[in-house]
């Protein structure tokens, strides 16, 4: 009887302790500047970054967003800027970030509005005399960029206490946001005009994502992708349906290749038509490696290399890159269903780190296929898609299948970006 009324007076204590608040992820860098003003995020999904200035004397201002929305190597990093608040498309403007030995210049095509004046000026380049550096001078983890939706009330917070302290945030300031939960979270805000930084706590449904990948899209119906600029596209593309069934018979066909069960033509009705590549070297065998290109598939940009030892045997590898106009800063969200690896046994999944690779973070999951251990499978997903502890990936945007009983590695090659 004892032991029944401990395990009552538990349970509802249990049922009255309200329940713990849900922690976010600091999953971004913040960068501070010497330029106070200036504030930028990095991540796996490019630069995120803020702008905002006002002339104390003068009462000029100068504010904007921008985020990346392409890179290249030993080329500017291109972003988009766009206004904090009450922006339209017509109000995006293109420009460039050039980043060296910890300095950055930021140029725009044209001047956000208010920002052709002493509140700031971003029409120069590195070639142009006198650009405004920026000189990173500390890094921290934060969650991300927010933008103050209405009046909050700063907070400060001992423990699990909150304790409201003297100031505010109106709609439209612009913060860091550091760390957090599903109630608060803590902010780092510099004063557009005194450059006073102020670290607090406010509530988090008082802050809003201004990089969220519905920005400027049309809600009423489904948003064609095909059809949008690639600096527009979000950093996750969903994948269609008939998408999604595409892929699965230009997967589902390079596995019966690779089995050598159905032969492949250099004008093939799945695949196209295919480019034999010459090799590098002088004396080696031809019509060793066919590739088919994006134009021959039903949605952009899928490409299918094939190779083999020689013109007579039979083909021992195929590898398939496919991923939206905008990679590596976006790629598809497919939510493929565990059924897409049924008749796969997961021999691995594990995540790699390639510093001089489009995608510098990748998980790694591998398999053989039930039926034939010989025949193996790699898939390559971005780690926002995917998730190592689930040993399939729902998404992915490099798979090579190979067959292995002559001891032959798969090799991943021309996975290039496709505009």
């Amino acid at each position: 009887m004892k032991i029944q009324a401990h395990l009552t007076f538990l349970l509802a204590c249990l049922a009255a302790s309200p329940a713990s608040a849900v922690s976010t992820a600091a999953n971004e860098t913040l960068l501070v500047f010497d330029h106070s003003h200036l504030i930028a995020t990095i991540s796996n999904k490019g630069i995120r970054g803020s702008f905002s200035m006002t002339h104390q004397v003068l009462h000029f201002s100068c504010s904007f967003l921008f985020k990346e929305t392409g890179r290249r190597a030993n080329s500017p990093i291109v972003i988009n800027s766009f206004p904090i608040q009450d922006g339209s498309k017509e109000d995006d403007i293109p420009g460039r970030v050039w980043e060296k030995n910890g300095e950055w210049i930021i140029q725009t095509d044209e001047p956000q509005a208010g920002c052709g004046s002493a509140a700031g000026t971003f029409d120069k380049g590195p070639d142009d005399d006198h650009p405004t550096r920026y000189t990173i001078l500390k890094k921290m983890p934060a969650i991300g960029i927010r933008v103050v939706l209405r009046t909050t009330k700063l907070n400060d917070k001992d423990g699990g206490t909150i304790k409201e302290r003297k100031g505010l945030l109106v709609a439209g300031d612009v913060v860091a946001a550091l760390e957090g939960d599903d109630s608060y979270t803590r902010i780092r805000y510099v004063h557009p005009a005194t450059a006073r930084t102020t670290t607090a706590w406010v509530r988090t449904q008082d802050l809003g994502n201004p990089f969220t990948e519905t920005r400027n899209m049309d809600q009423s119906g489904p948003v064609n992708f095909d059809k949008m600029d690639p600096r527009e596209l979000p950093t996750t593309v969903p994948m269609s349906p008939e998408q999604r069934e595409h892929l699965t018979l230009i997967t589902q066909t390079m596995r019966e290749v690779i089995e050598n069960k159905r032969p492949l033509q250099e004008s093939d009705p799945v695949f196209g038509e295919g480019r034999y590549f010459w090799p590098k070297k002088p004396g080696a065998p031809i019509k060793t490696a066919l590739w088919f290109g994006v134009e021959n598939f039903g949605f952009r940009s899928i490409s299918v290399d094939f190779h083999r030892k020689t013109p007579k045997s039979t083909w021992e590898s195929a590898t398939l890159s496919v991923h939206p106009r905008n990679f590596p800063i976006g790629v598809y969200s497919m939510g493929l269903p565990k059924t897409f690896f049924a008749d796969l046994v997961s021999t691995g999944s594990f995540p790699e780190k390639r510093e001089h690779e489009p995608v510098t973070n990748v998980n790694v999951f591998e398999f053989a296929l039930q039926r034939n251990a010989n025949i193996k499978f790699r898939f390559e997903a971005r780690p926002d898609v995917s998730s190592v502890s689930e040993k399939y990936p729902r998404s992915f945007h490099a798979l090579t299948i190979s067959a292995s009983h002559d001891k032959t590695e798969a090799v991943f090659n021309r996975i290039g970006i496709q505009n």
